[in-house]
C-alpha cells in the first residue's frame, strides 16, 4: 500500500482537512472579538501557536489512532474493519465547518472590515487635522501649572492656585500661544509624575511651574519655565517683593514666557488688571471656595467677598463671583426646604446682577451668563448677541468659546461648531465638556465614529455624569451596534434617560414587549407634573421616530415647534429622525424651523485657527 493510500486509510487526510476548516473558523472569530475585549495585536501570534502546535499533535493522533465500529482503538498496521457511517459523519462535519468559516469570513469582509475601515479612517483622519493643528503653533504650547504652596500657613494654599490660574488666563490672550486650560493641567496638581511625563499627557511643549510664599505683606514668588522636550530650564525668576506688586509680578512672568518662546506678537503682551493688593488674596480665597461648588463652605465665600467689595466697591470679578455664591445658597436652603432663605438669596442674586450688567454691559462674564439665561428660555437672538460681545471681547476664552460652538450647533451650523469642538478639546484634553459637546455637533452631522470616539472620551473622564453614558449608547445605536448601546443604557443612573436608550435599544434587538414597557414608564415620567425633569418632548419626539411611529413622532416636533423650543433648531440633520424624512410632514417642519433659524445672526469673531482647521 502507497504512503498517500495508508493516509487515507487512517484518516489523516480528512482529519487534516477538518483541523485545517476549524482553524480557520476560530481564526475569524478571534480577529472579531480580541480587539473587542481590548487585547492587543500580538495576540493573534500565540492564537497562530496555538492552532500550529495542535495540529502536529491532531495528525499524530489521526495516524496513531482508528475510529472503528467498536470505537476509537490504537491502529495495527492492518487494514482495520472502517466505519463508513463514520467517515461519512467525518465529512459532514467538514462540510459543515467549511460553510461555517466561508460564512463568516464573508461576513468579515464585507461587512465587519467596511465599518472598521471607516472608523480608522474617520481616527486617521481626526488624527490628521490635531496634527495640522499643533504643527500650525510649532513647539509654541504650554501648560501652567498649580503654584506650590511654601508659606507657613497651609490655607494659603489658594494664593498658588489663584497666581496660576492668572498667570494662565494671561497668556491663553496671546494670539500664536497654545495653552492648555484649567481642567487639564490642573488635574496634574500634587502629581508624582515628571515633567517631561505630563507635558507628554498634556501634549505641550512647555510647562510653567513655581511656588508662592506669602506672610503678612512679604510676598515670594518663583516662577520656571521648562522646555519639556529637552528637560531645561529656559528661564527662572525668583521675585522677592511686597504683596503690592503682585501685578506687576504677573505681567513680567507672561512677558518672560512669550519672549523665551519667541511668539511674535502683534500687540504687546497682556497685563493683569489692577486691584487693591489688600483684598486681591481674599479674592482668590473666596473664589477657590466658590468653584469648589460646595454649599456648606460657600457662606465663608460670602464674607470674603463683602468684605473685597467694602473696601473695592467696583471689583467686578468679586461682584460676579458673589453671585455665584448667593446661587450656591439658594440651591442649599431649597434642598434643605428653607423656602425664606432660598427666595431671600435668589433676590440678592438678582439684585447683584442687575448692578454688573447695568454697570459693565461689555463684560465678558457678564454676557457669558446672559447668553445661557437666553438658551435655558429659548431666546436664541438674545443669546446670540451675548455669546458674540463675550467672545469679540476675549477670542480665546475658553467658556466664551465653549458657549459658541454649544449655539453653533443649535442652529445647524455644524461644521464650524465641529471645528470650534476640535480647538477646543485641543486646549483641553481631559474636559468633559469639551468632549461632550464635540460629540454631539459629530452626532448631528453625521459622523458617527468620530461621534463615539469623544462619548467614550467624555465617559471615560466623568463616567457618572448626567446622560453620558446615554450620549455614548445613542451614538453606538445609530452606528448599529445596539447590544453594546443597551449595556451603556444601563449605566445611564439618569431614569428617564436609562428608559429613553431602553425602548430605543430593546426594539432593535427585537424585543418589542421590553421596548414598549420602558416607553410607557417614560410616558409616565413626562406626564408626572410632580417631576422637576419633565422636559421630555423632544426625546419622545427622537424615540417614535426611531421607531417608526411617525404620527406620534410629529405630535410632539408640533408641540416643541408651536412653544418656540430652542432644542428643535438644527433637528433636520440629527440622525435620529432618518425613519421619518420621507414623511410629507417632514420637509414642511423643516422648512418652518428653518425660517426661524435664519433669523438669528451670530457671527462671532472666531480665532483664525478654528476657521484654519480642516
Amino acid at each position: 500500500m502507497s504512503f498517500i493510500a495508508e493516509l487515507k486509510r487512517r484518516n489523516v487526510i480528512r482529519t487534516a482537512v477538518a483541523y485545517l476548516a476549524a482553524a480557520w473558523l476560530l481564526i475569524q472569530v478571534f480577529e472579531s472579538l480580541l480587539p473587542a475585549f481590548g487585547f492587543p495585536d500580538t495576540a493573534m501570534r500565540y492564537v497562530f501557536a496555538v492552532l500550529g502546535i495542535g495540529f502536529i499533535l491532531v495528525l499524530f493522533a489521526a495516524w496513531v489512532f482508528e475510529l472503528t465500529p467498536d470505537g476509537l482503538i490504537r491502529d495495527g498496521g492492518k487494514s482495520a474493519r472502517v466505519d463508513p457511517a463514520a467517515n461519512r459523519r467525518f465529512d459532514s462535519i467538514i462540510i459543515t465547518i467549511l460553510v461555517l468559516a466561508v460564512t463568516l469570513f464573508a461576513a468579515h469582509t464585507f461587512i465587519f472590515d467596511p465599518a472598521r475601515d471607516a472608523a480608522r479612517i474617520a481616527e486617521a483622519a481626526h488624527d490628521a487635522r490635531t496634527g495640522a493643528f499643533k504643527e500650525s503653533f510649532g513647539d509654541k504650547s504650554i501648560a501652567v501649572l498649580p503654584f506650590r504652596n511654601m508659606s507657613p500657613d497651609p490655607d494659603q494654599e489658594f494664593f498658588g492656585d489663584g497666581i496660576a490660574e492668572e498667570l494662565l488666563n494671561l497668556l491663553t490672550k496671546v494670539e500664536g500661544l497654545r495653552v492648555i486650560s484649567r481642567t487639564s493641567s490642573f488635574q496634574f496638581k500634587d502629581s508624582d509624575l515628571s515633567l517631561a511625563k505630563i507635558a507628554a499627557e498634556l501634549d505641550v511643549a512647555h510647562i510653567l511651574e513655581g511656588s508662592v510664599r506669602l506672610s503678612g505683606n512679604k510676598l515670594r514668588i518663583t516662577a520656571q519655565l521648562i522646555d519639556a522636550h529637552a528637560d531645561a530650564h529656559l528661564w527662572s525668576e525668583t521675585y522677592d517683593k511686597q504683596i503690592d506688586d503682585v501685578f506687576v509680578i504677573q505681567d513680567d512672568v507672561a512677558e518672560q514666557v512669550v519672549e523665551q518662546l519667541k511668539v511674535a506678537l502683534a500687540v504687546g503682551s497682556p497685563t493683569a488688571a489692577r486691584h487693591n493688593p489688600e483684598v486681591y488674596p481674599l479674592y482668590l480665597q473666596a473664589k477657590q471656595i466658590v468653584d469648589l461648588d460646595d454649599p456648606d463652605l460657600v457662606r465663608r465665600a460670602e464674607q470674603l467677598l463683602l468684605r473685597v467689595l467694602e473696601i473695592e466697591p467696583d471689583y467686578v470679578d468679586a461682584k460676579l463671583k458673589l453671585i455665584e455664591a448667593y446661587h450656591q445658597i439658594a440651591w442649599k436652603a431649597q434642598h434643605d426646604g428653607d423656602d425664606a432663605l432660598a427666595e431671600n438669596y435668589i433676590a440678592k442674586r438678582g439684585r447683584m446682577f442687575q448692578d454688573v450688567q447695568t454697570e459693565h454691559p461689555d463684560n465678558l462674564t457678564v454676557n457669558f451668563m446672559l447668553g445661557w439665561e437666553a438658551m435655558r428660555g429659548s431666546d436664541l437672538s438674545a443669546a446670540a448677541r451675548h455669546f458674540e460681545i463675550a467672545i469679540n471681547a476675549e477670542p480665546r476664552n475658553y467658556g466664551a468659546l465653549l458657549s459658541a460652538a454649544n449655539l453653533l450647533k443649535v442652529l445647524g451650523r455644524t461644521d464650524i461648531a465641529i471645528k470650534t469642538g476640535e480647538y477646543l478639546t485641543r486646549r483641553d484634553p481631559m474636559g468633559f465638556w469639551a468632549h461632550g459637546n464635540l460629540g454631539e455637533a459629530y452626532l448631528e452631522n453625521g459622523q458617527i465614529d468620530e461621534a463615539v470616539a469623544s462619548y467614550r472620551t467624555a465617559a471615560a473622564i466623568s463616567p457618572r455624569a448626567v446622560a453620558i453614558q446615554w450620549k455614548l449608547g445613542i451614538a453606538l445605536l445609530i452606528s448599529g451596534d445596539a447590544q453594546a448601546a443597551l449595556a451603556k443604557f444601563e449605566l445611564e443612573e439618569h431614569l428617564a434617560y436609562q428608559l429613553h436608550g431602553q425602548a430605543l435599544a430593546l426594539h432593535d434587538l427585537g424585543d418589542h414587549e421590553g421596548s414598549a414597557a420602558a416607553l410607557a414608564q417614560l410616558l409616565k415620567l413626562k406626564n408626572n407634573p410632580d417631576d422637576p425633569e419633565n422636559r421630555w418632548d423632544f426625546g419622545l419626539a427622537r424615540a417614535y421616530a426611531w421607531l417608526g411611529d411617525a404620527d406620534n413622532a410629529f405630535k410632539y416636533l408640533y408641540l416643541m415647534n408651536g412653544s418656540g423650543s430652542a432644542q428643535l433648531f438644527g433637528f433636520a440633520k440629527n440622525p435620529y429622525f432618518l425613519k421619518i424624512r420621507s414623511d410629507p410632514r417632514w420637509q414642511l417642519l423643516v422648512d418652518s424651523v428653518g425660517k426661524k433659524a435664519s433669523r438669528i445672526q451670530f457671527n462671532p469673531k472666531l480665532p483664525p485657527e478654528i476657521l484654519a482647521i480642516q
